[in-house]
This record gives structure tokens, C-alpha cells and sequence, in this order.
């Protein structure tokens, strides 16, 4: 595997550095609408798909190069190549996959559904809303309810636990920026999902490397320039007397 990534390098490379433009793209797209949750959904969808995309033409043009080489080198083919790389470029999102997976499963009140994800992140882990925000004396009582909640939930929580799990948390959603507003839409609280968030990425560039290797193309490429001049005959340019 080491040798794999040796040779592979720098295509591992280009697909990890389209994630992240992408998921700086995607989590502007998410702040931006998040007012709106239809408009938040379509346009965390866009960038899912414009990712996708760019992966799919990186991943092609790794497959026609290859074509090439078992063409004119007797390069063997590896239909596999293309799975491999978007697998290693993704194994940092799996990593914090299954860390967060891990982690939610050994901090008791996760684990048992009595608290949601959504409800640590936000700070009210009563999951009862201040009724009138205006008096002053309720919130007073609804965040010190709120703080004895927290510290109670602390205390039962391995400390190993809740690190992991609001680190990887983090980070994952960082470099995943552009599935951030469809997690939050539809799967916000079951933390498994984000282990199929790599998936789409591994299947698009599996499928995009071997269509390459055939090269045929699915999406239009650049035109071709107009052909060369074919080179002069000899004794075209003397003149007939």
C-alpha cells in the first residue's frame, strides 16, 4: 500500500486539495442560506454535485494517461486504481468518521437517545425553550438550569469520550464542509451517516478512472486546436520556371 501512495502521490494529492476548496465553498454556501432551509438544501446539493464532478475529470484524466501506458508500455491494467486513490485521499474523513462513531457511542446520554448531537450543540440540554426571552429572571433560571445540566453531564461522560468526539466532530465538518447543510437538514443527530459521506467519492472515482481508460467521455472535453499543418513536400516551394 505504502508503494500504492508513493506512485500515486500526487493524484491523492490533487483530489484531497479539491475537498478542500470545495468544503470552503460548501460551508459559505451553508452560512449563507441557512435562513432558508429549502434554499440551504438546494444549494449544499449544487456543491455535492460540482465536487463530484471535479473529482470525476481529475480522476478521467489519471484513467487516459493510464490508457496510454497499456496502449504503447504494456502497462497492466487495474481497474481498482481509481477506488484506491479516492480511498486514501478520503482516509482522513473516514478516520474521523469512525472516531466520532466511537466516541458517541461511549457518552452514556448519546448512546441511549436521551440527549441529541443537536441539543449538546446548541447548550440546551433540558431541551425546554425560554419561553419568554424578555424576562430577565427566567433565562437567568433557564441557564443556570441549563449549566447544572451540563456539569451533571460532564461528570457521567468519559473525558476521552467528549474530547474525541468534539474534535473529530469538528474537524469533520470542516473538511466536509460542502455535505454540512445536508447532514444538518436530514441526519443531524445519527452519527453513522458521516461514515457514507466518503462513499459518493470513492464510487465516482472507481467509475470515473475506468471510463477513462476507455476514453470515452461522458461530459464534453476542451476542443480540440485545429490540426497542424502537414509539413511541406519537398520541392513545393521552388518556383516553375
Amino acid at each position: 500500500m505504502l508503494e500504492f501512495i508513493k506512485k500515486n502521490g500526487s493524484s491523492i494529492l490533487k483530489l484531497f486539495l479539491i475537498q478542500i476548496g470545495m468544503t470552503v465553498f460548501g460551508l459559505m454556501l451553508t452560512m449563507a442560506t441557512a435562513a432558508n432551509r429549502t434554499v440551504m438544501i438546494v444549494s449544499c446539493a449544487a456543491s455535492v454535485i460540482l465536487y463530484l464532478y471535479l473529482l470525476y475529470a481529475q480522476i478521467w484524466e489519471v484513467g487516459a494517461k493510464d490508457q496510454i501506458l497499456m496502449l504503447h508500455q504494456g502497462q497492466k491494467p487495474s481497474p481498482a486504481k481509481g477506488f484506491l486513490i479516492s480511498l486514501c485521499a478520503n482516509a482522513l474523513n473516514i478516520l474521523l468518521a469512525a472516531l466520532i462513531v466511537l466516541a458517541f457511542y461511549n457518552i452514556p446520554r448519546l448512546a441511549s437517545g436521551e440527549l441529541t448531537p443537536t441539543q449538546l450543540s446548541s447548550g440546551n440540554l433540558t431541551g425546554a425553550a425560554l419561553a419568554d426571552q424578555s424576562d430577565e429572571e427566567a433565562a437567568k433560571e433557564w441557564t443556570e438550569t441549563n449549566v447544572r445540566e451540563y456539569e451533571k453531564f460532564l461528570a457521567e461522560t468519559p473525558a476521552w469520550a467528549m474530547n474525541t468526539y468534539q474534535v473529530a466532530s469538528s474537524v469533520f465538518g470542516f473538511l466536509n464542509g460542502m455535505y454540512v447543510g445536508l447532514i444538518t437538514a436530514f441526519a443531524a443527530d445519527i452519527p453513522w451517516v458521516k461514515l457514507l459521506v466518503s462513499l459518493p467519492a470513492i464510487l465516482i472515482c472507481g467509475v470515473g478512472y475506468i471510463v477513462g481508460t476507455t476514453g470515452f467521455r461522458l461530459f464534453p472535453g476542451k476542443k480540440e486546436g485545429k490540426k497542424a499543418a502537414e509539413p511541406a513536400q519537398w520541392g513545393n516551394n521552388l518556383h516553375k520556371d
